[in-house]
């Protein structure tokens, strides 16, 4: 809905309110004003808030600051005109903050379960954890910003991690084509890391020892070594006795060339947004549904609490589509409950 000021906005809206229901929606196309009637409901899709910074501001905590950049898409249309369309009718929202939907490959796309280091040059975290654990980590860091330190060995290193059965995690290996070997991982993320050091040297740095690679991501040379000689060994104990990552992902920083790739949070969504019952109803502030008015997708609210478990990989595009079709039954008729 995008009409010319918040006051004309509310007026077309109440004047589509009989006795208390929804019944249609005015919307603006080409310059004109536009009805349209729903005999069934009206169902707000309209994706998220995360491009609308004063919604933001108001609803997320202080997190959404620390993000280098927004990877969603399509661009330009997770204004939270939804929200807004069922706040002037009296939805009311889920309890804040929103959650955010957060990924740690916002610089470089590729860095595995290597070593990360702050730019004081230490090591802070367990780096085999799931991403929006990763993006937590490295966002409340000096610069909301790491280092993933490698060596000449990584690709070696990825395919034994994936051959220990364990899985390279989300971005390392769930990309393979199914069934296909490890290699086709392995081989797709050297192309990703060398064409990084070529086209992208602002995230992706390579030195032939670790003291010039220090000197490359700006970090103390002296305490990058000891860091990594700290790691090494922990490596060659089999156990990492500082963050405690489990050993098949413990594999030592050796052999030059080294590479540093940038790890920073990205954002791709806020899943937070109008409270809805079981039926996707939009409820007002006393849990009561108003009538013929409903919301599914990152418009609605109530899926996730503080954090989104990116460890349940699709969950978001997953609710989407059947959300989407389950409303769309039950609206139709059609949908027969078991």
């Amino acid at each position: 809905l995008h009409l010319c000021d918040r006051r004309q906005r509310q007026m077309c809206i109440r004047d589509r309110v009989e006795d208390g229901r929804v019944t249609g929606v005015f919307a603006q196309r080409d310059g004109e004003l536009w009805l349209f009637r729903a005999t069934k409901g009206v169902i707000l899709a309209t994706g998220g808030i995360h491009e609308d910074t004063e919604m933001t501001d108001y609803y997320c905590d202080e997190n959404i600051k620390r993000v280098q950049r927004c990877e969603h898409g399509p661009a330009g249309f997770s204004t939270g005109d939804g929200h807004k369309m069922g706040l002037w009718v009296g939805a009311h929202m889920q309890d804040g903050p929103f959650p955010l939907m957060l990924h740690p490959q916002a610089c470089s796309m590729f860095h595995g379960c290597f070593p990360f280091v702050n730019q004081e040059g230490h090591r802070f975290m367990n780096e085999g954890t799931w991403v929006q654990g990763k993006s937590m980590n490295v966002m409340h860091q000096t610069g909301n910003v790491a280092w993933s330190i490698f060596d000449a060995d990584y690709g070696k290193y990825n395919r034994m991690s994936l051959e220990n059965g364990t899985g390279g995690g989300m971005f390392w290996d769930t990309f393979r084509p199914y069934g296909s070997d490890y290699q086709v991982a392995v081989d797709g993320h050297t192309k990703t890391v060398e064409n990084g050091i070529a086209e992208t040297p602002d995230y992706y740095k390579r030195a032939d020892t670790l003291e010039e690679l220090a000197e490359m991501i700006e970090v103390d040379p002296a305490e990058l070594k000891a860091t990594v000689e700290r790691y090494n060994k922990l490596c060659k104990e089999g156990e990492d006795k500082d963050f405690y990552k489990e050993n098949h992902f413990l594999f030592p920083v050796e052999e030059g060339p080294f590479t540093a790739c940038m790890v920073a949070p990205g954002l791709l969504a806020v899943c937070g947004g109008i409270h809805i019952s079981d039926n996707f109803e939009v409820l007002n502030e006393n849990d009561e549904p108003i009538p013929g008015l409903y919301a599914i997708g990152n418009c609605a609210g109530d899926i996730y609490a503080v954090d989104y478990p990116i460890n349940i990989q699709g969950n978001s595009h997953g609710r989407c589509l059947v959300q989407g079709k389950c409303l769309g039954e039950q609206l139709a008729g059609v949908y027969q409950e078991t």
